[in-house]
Order: C-alpha cells, then structure tokens, then sequence
C-alpha cells in the first residue's frame, strides 16, 4: 500500500504510528480498523482521500466501507461472519498477516504457506548491520513517491455536524465525498493548491523526521533487539565457533521467545479489535494452545485461561501440559484439582510429569488410584508415566510393580525403570535390568547406555565400560553427546585419564558443561590438579557458566596443589560471581585443602564457623589430616564426633593408632 505525503502531514502521532506499521507489513490485510478510516475521512485535506482511494484500490478497505459514499465495492464490502455476527474465524486468520508458520501448524490459518513466509521473515541468519539502514532509506524513498500515478478524485467537503463532547472536550465533525467522474481530471482551487504547496514545503523536514523515528521504532519493536543479535553474532571462527558462540546461542533463543510472543499478542489484538471478544473459547483455546507449543511465560496462557468463561478439556489439558513442562510445576496438579471437567486420557500423563517435577509422592499415588477408577491404567503412555513418576519419587518398588504389570513394554518403560534404579544408586539393579532387556530381544538406544554407562562408573568395572564403548562404536551410538559423556565419566573415575582425554577431544566442539566437569573432576581426583585448573580456565574462555559440581571438582585440584590462597579465590568466586549457593561437599573441600597443607587449626575453625551442620564426611577429612600430621588432641575430638555421626562403621578403628 502507498500513503500520500500530505495526507500523513495531518495525522496524529498515534494514526501515523498505525499507518506505519499498515506500510511495514500489512500489506496483505483485508481490513483497517474502522476507527482509522473515520480519522482519515474527518481529516480537512484532499489528500486524505486519495489515500482513502488506495485502500480500496488495494482492497484494504474491508471493515464497513458502505458508509463512504463512492467508495463502495460491492465485490469486497462483506466480511466472513458467523452466527453471532462477530468476524468469522477464517476470516480474521486470512485477513491477519502475522501468523507464522508456528501458528498455521497450530490451526489458526490454512492460508498459503507462501504467503506467510513473505509477510513473516525471521532473518536470524542476517548479520550485515548495515541492512537495516538501507530497508530505511528505501521505506522512506517509498513513501515519498507514493503520491506518482493516482487518479484523480472531485472532491466536496461539507459540514454536516458539529457537536461538543463533555468528556473528551473534542469537536467532531462529519464530512462526505463523491467520487469524481472516471475522465475528468481533479479540480481544486489555485489558492488552495498554493496553500497545501506552501504548507507541504513547509513540512516536508519534519514528516520525513518523524517518519524515520517511527519507522525506527517499529522496526526496533518488531525484531525484538535482532539487530544487537546480529551484532554480536557477525564474528566467527575459521574451522568452529567463537568463544562466545554458546552466549549468542542463549540470546537467539531469547530473542525468538520474544518474537513469537510479540507475534501472538498481536493476534489476540487484532481479533479483540475486530469484534471477537475475549471469552471465545474458541480463540481462547488457540491461543493458549500456541503459547504453551512457543514455550512462552505462562503468565500470558493463564490470563487468557481466567477470562474463558467454559474452557474445554482440551484447553484444561493444555494449561496443565504447559505449567507441567514449565520451571514452576505446582500449578498444574492445582489447576487438575479445579478443574470442572472429566479428565481424559491425556490429563494424566501431564499431570504426573508435574509430580515427578515436584517429587510428591502422596499426590502422585492419589493420581495413579484415579488413573485406575477412571479405566486409564491399561494404556500405555499412561503406564510408562505412572513408572517415571514412582521412579523420579524413588519409589523404586511401586515403580517395579508398574514395570512387571506392563502387558507391553517397550524402549520408554525400560529406560524408565533403568533410569531410576541409576539415578538412585542401584548399579546392581541397572545391570540386572539391561541383561534381562538383551534376553528379551529389546535393543537399547541411547538413554540406555547412559543409564549403564553410569552403573559402571558407580561400581568401577572398567571392562563391562569398554565392551559398552564396543558396542556404541558398532551401532553409532557414539555421535551421541550424552552416552559421550557418560562414558567420559566412566574413564575418569576409574582413573584411566588418557582414554578420558580421547573421549573428550572426540567429543569437539559440542561439548557442554557436562563434559568439561567431567574431565576436570577426574583429572582433579586422579592427581592431575594443575591440568584440572587450566581446563576450567579454558570452559570460561568458552563462555560456559559452570555448575556446582564443577567447583568440587576446582577446590579438590586446588587441594591437591595446595594452593590454599587460590582455592579460597575459586571459593568466593562460586558464590559472588556464580551466585551458587556452597554444599557440604564445598565446605568438605575447604577443609580438605587446609588440611592437607598442615593448617589443622585453622581447618577446625573453618568447620566450627560453617553455616551447615558438618556431616562424616567433614570429620573424616579432618580425622584423616590429623593423622597424616600427627596431631593426636584435635584427631581424638574429631575420631569422637565421627563415632556420634556413624557408630556402626568399623574404619573408624583404624585411627586407633593416633
């Protein structure tokens, strides 16, 4: 659609901000609000009207246009109604533009996917930061030669109302035109023509100023901070990715988060502004259904849900899947108590993912006896839940139950129960489980080997590992990142290093905080605590945020050197750079570093000042250092707290000797 200069000279700040956005990429919309349309027709310029003229030339004039005299087109002047007489549906999808392939997939538009792709560009591939620049200089060279190749109009203007609001203290006037005849050229006066060329130099400056800054900020609004994405993006390295590579990433899927939500209230706008309100389930249920599918805040999904007058289960469903997959899963099984409909068989399954998220084994055994009364239990998926939730609990003998019950099992509900024995400290019964899957001709996939690969680190048979490594080299198991890194873990706590170095460097540039904490754990306990170090030097240069774990593994290889000063560093730096909370094992490293380098006093303060209640672990550190240097008051105190915490474990013995 093309404006006309003049006619924009006129509008208001916020009508000039909607002709913008109509310009930038409305070009496919059947309809213009109506309430833009009666601004343009009350404006006191003949301009205006030739842009009247362009929306019907387009056929952008689609709300009502009947009411302006000689611009009515019978052929387009009817929108898609339904029943209650709002705009249909399809029609309000077909006339919007701003739906993504996201949303068609999710039933809101069946229109071309062509189309769509034309209105809607992501660009996240663009890194020039000069084709913003040059899109607004052709944006504005575009709307200057708008005004060429316009038929002419006769126009009339008259004053047929004046009236005074209390409110608004605003005078609204009311005008009609006619169309001209199709030959005849435009008449105007020459004084009139002198006078809007007069003003039209006047403020050719200041429009196209102004034009610029809202063209700016649309862009700026619609992109969702692209630019500075594509900034920081436009460095890469020969032959991999950047040091920062894994940040950009993060702030890729920020932006797009951004984008796509940005996206989806512009729809429920449009379709509010249009006649559909906000209780339509219908509209309702859509647009909750493709909030939680674009992973979005679900404060926006819940605000939509609380003004449904009579959600359906399938929008019940959906809000309960999405709070379920979200950071904060406790809505769910609240919203499941609430909820005014019968469930059905695709409640459960997201209802028990909420409790394994929430670890609340009460809930979970309620949920399983309605999952029985309600004859879901029989089906498979809801199985397979009903077996991850009692396995994540660590309910291993219901999760057991639910496993042997199992008419069919397939590769989910091994995994499953594998899975939780692992998570859990059960190697025996892990290898028990993948022998009798072998027996039962079920092949293992990944999560399998994941699952075996971390019995055998747990119980350090290094020869159950390496026939593992075998057999995913032989059936390409190998190209996945997590067995990857469980067979990393597996070579570095069973103290073969180089192996553990092999894996790693095969691993390449997909490694994740997983693999460098692996390797800098095992290095760190296996004597390597200088190696350690600069390998945790190297995941910052790589811009990865290390975990907790990766800290035990520092402040272990910082024992090892005895580097006390430095161990105290990596100590602070945990808390106030990382903002990770310590662990007793974090405290149980500080003591083992002072310890070790003869500080026996200053180790038992440490342990009298910590904000924990010290475990056995803790005293058989400090026992353990009292021993090596001799120091048979503080070890006796020490051996004598152990006996208190573990009376049973007859290594404690063995310090008799002190």
């Amino acid at each position: 659609m093309k404006l006309d200069v003049e006619a924009l000279r006129y509008l208001s700040k916020d009508d000039f901000r909607v002709l913008t956005a109509v310009e930038m990429g409305m070009r496919n919309h059947e309809i213009v609000p109506a309430e833009l349309i009666d601004r343009i027709a009350s404006l006191k310029h003949g301009g205006t009207y030739k842009v009247l003229k362009n929306l019907l030339k387009h056929k952008l004039l689609h709300h009502d246009s009947s009411k302006y005299d000689g611009f009515h087109d019978n052929e387009d002047s009817d929108a898609d109604t339904d029943e209650t007489g709002w705009p249909s549906f399809s029609s309000i999808s077909k006339s919007s533009g701003f739906l993504d392939k996201e949303l068609a997939a999710s039933g809101f538009s069946r229109k071309d996917q062509e189309d769509i792709e034309k209105f809607i560009e992501e660009d996240t591939d663009d890194t020039d930061s000069g084709r913003e620049e040059t899109e607004d200089k052709q944006f504005v060279e575009s709307m200057e030669a708008n005004v060429k190749g316009l038929s002419s109009f006769h126009l009339e203007e008259q004053e047929e109302q004046t009236s005074n609001s209390d409110e608004d203290g605003v005078e609204v006037k009311q005008r009609s035109c006619k169309a001209g005849q199709d030959n005849g050229p435009e008449i105007e006066d020459d004084s009139d023509k002198e006078e809007d060329n007069q003003s039209a130099i006047e403020n050719d400056a200041e429009l196209n100023k102004s034009l610029n800054k809202q063209r700016k900020r649309a862009v700026a609004a619609a992109r969702g901070g692209r630019r500075s994405y594509a900034s920081r993006n436009s460095y890469k390295d020969k032959g991999g990715k950047s040091p920062s590579f894994r940040k950009c990433a993060a702030g890729e899927i920020c932006d797009k988060i951004v984008i796509k939500l940005f996206k989806l209230k512009q729809i429920h706008a449009f379709s509010i502004r249009h006649g559909i309100p906000v209780t339509n389930s219908d509209m309702g249920k859509h647009l909750i259904y493709t909030s939680v599918s674009l992973s979005v805040p679900m404060n926006y999904a819940h605000n939509i849900f609380t003004q449904i007058q009579s959600p359906n289960v399938f929008t019940w469903n959906t809000m309960i899947r999405g709070y379920a997959e979200s950071e904060n899963p406790k809505p769910a099984i609240e919203l499941y108590h609430h909820m005014q409909l019968k469930p059905d068989t695709y409640t459960y399954p997201f209802l028990l993912k909420a409790v394994s998220k929430v670890v609340d084994v009460k809930a979970g055994e309620k949920i399983h006896s309605l999952v029985a009364k309600n004859g879901f239990e029989s089906l498979l998926f809801v199985q397979n839940s009903l077996l991850h939730m009692y396995a994540a609990c660590g309910q291993f003998e219901n999760a057991y139950k639910v496993f042997e019950l199992m008419p069919e099992k397939d590769i989910v509900a091994w995994n499953s129960v594998i899975n939780g024995f692992a998570l859990n400290g059960k190697p025996n019964e892990v290898l028990t489980l993948y022998k009798r899957m072998g027996s039962e001709g079920v092949e293992p996939d990944g999560f399998t080997m994941v699952s075996l690969l971390s019995a055998c680190a747990d119980l350090a048979t290094l020869a159950l590992g390496r026939r593992a490594h075998v057999y995913m080299v032989k059936v390409g198991l190998n190209k996945n990142l997590h067995a990857n890194n469980a067979l990393l873990d597996l070579y570095a706590k069973c103290g073969t290093i180089s192996e553990a170095r092999n894996i790693f460097d095969e691993i390449g540039i997909e490694r994740n905080v997983v693999s460098w904490t692996s390797l800098i754990v095992g290095l760190a306990v296996n004597g390597f605590g200088e190696e350690a170090l600069e390998h945790f030097k190297d995941m910052e240069r790589e811009g990865l945020v290390p975990s907790e774990i990766t800290f035990v593994g520092v402040l272990y290889a910082c024992s090892h050197c005895g580097i006390v000063n430095e161990g105290f560093e990596y100590f602070m730096r945990m808390k106030e750079q990382y903002d990770i909370v310590p662990r007793i094992e974090h405290y149980g490293c500080m003591v083992d570093l002072l310890g070790r380098a003869g500080m026996l006093k200053e180790a038992y303060d440490y342990i009298q000042d910590m904000p924990l209640q010290p475990n056995a672990v803790v005293w058989r550190t400090l026992l353990g250092a009292c021993t090596i240097h001799g120091h048979l008051g503080l070890g006796a105190f020490a051996r004598a707290r152990l006996v208190q915490l573990e009376p049973k474990d007859s290594e404690i013995m063995c310090y008799v000797c002190i």
